[in-house]
């Protein structure tokens, strides 16, 4: 199980798109799922949670990683 704080520790360090597919997948929906909480209570502001605008960019790099890697959008993928 991949946390939060590791998905963006890893992001910030530049490792990432690196992770095996399991784990990009994990992080993926769990990135996918605090940024839908965000948009469903765009007031709530904590110390400790990370806001939408630090997650987009997490999120926007994991869907392209699982599309070029493992051809999720349908493409040709570069790694099986």
């Amino acid at each position: 199980m991949i946390l939060l704080d590791d998905i963006i520790a890893r992001y910030q360090a530049g490792t990432l798109a690196g992770l095996p597919r399991k784990e990009l997948l994990e992080a993926q929906r769990k990135v996918t799922t605090y940024l839908g909480w965000h948009q469903q209570n765009p007031d709530f502001s904590h110390p400790v949670v990370p806001t939408a605008d630090d997650l987009q960019p997490i999120h926007e790099l994991l869907e392209t990683t699982l599309n070029t890697r493992f051809g999720l959008d349908g493409m040709t993928p570069t790694e099986p």
